[in-house]
């Protein structure tokens, strides 16, 4: 065992102090080159200072760099500088990895945040568009329920213009004249009108209503009549 360097007394305990340390074969390759290089310069210093109580050390022998060593110690530098920077470029793509993750996680967070943003909106228009169907259906019947109004009032208003056309020239000559506007606009055929079943409407219920006026009322009018005898005379009536 080596007085001043009893840690690297041998080669078997080099190797076992770096397989403690867990490094990988490469490296420990490395270190246990640079070490055998380095102790016997490091014994030739130690050796240099003087110490008359220590016992005279025995010179180890150097290690020599041969032409077959040489290549071997200089690849396994080689490959140690490698692994260093391997080890760094792992390193930097760890941490890229890292700061993109987080980059891409907030992604998926907001575009979660908006995909329910989305569907919510969807069930909005979902109710929307179901009330105004509701809203729909609900008109429908109205103007189905308004049609079939409008055909029995249009039955209605046909069966009293064919009851009351008949009857227009037996009315007297007073409420004719009245009823001379709205008899003007009276339908001929009923089948064929062309007016609007509003105006129709109006005018039965104007002359019924100018008919029903005139017979509650009581009225003298003065009218020129000719006689079987063939005079003519002036009449109150």
């Amino acid at each position: 065992m080596n007085p001043h360097f009893p840690f690297f007394s041998s080669d078997n305990q080099t190797t076992a102090w770096l397989d403690l340390l867990g490094l990988p074969p490469l490296i420990r390759t490395c270190i246990l080159f640079a070490v055998l290089a380095w102790v016997p310069c490091s014994l030739r210093a130690v050796d240099a200072t003087p110490n008359t109580n220590a016992p005279t050390p025995v010179a180890p022998s150097a290690v020599k760099v041969t032409s077959d060593t040489g290549p071997i110690i200089e690849a396994t530098r080689e490959n140690l500088t490698k692994w260093v920077e391997t080890k760094q470029m792992i390193s930097k793509e760890k941490s890229e990895w890292t700061t993109g993750k987080d980059i891409l996680e907030d992604r998926v967070r907001l575009a979660q945040a908006e995909a329910a943003t989305v569907r919510d909106k969807l069930k909005e228009i979902a109710v929307a568009v179901a009330e105004a169907q509701k809203k729909r259906d609900e008109l429908a019947a109205q103007n189905d329920k308004l049609k079939a109004t409008s055909e029995k009032t249009k039955a209605m208003v046909m069966a009293a213009e064919k009851k009351l056309r008949p009857l227009l020239p037996q009315l007297p000559d007073p409420l004719r004249e009245k009823l001379k506007p709205i008899l003007a606009r009276f339908p001929e055929d009923s089948e064929k009108s062309t007016a609007s079943l509003a105006e129709r409407l109006q005018n039965v219920l104007g002359v019924l209503d100018q008919a029903s006026a005139f017979n509650s009322t009581v009225a003298s009018v003065k009218e020129l009549r000719t006689f079987p005898d063939g005079t003519r005379a002036e009449v109150t009536t």
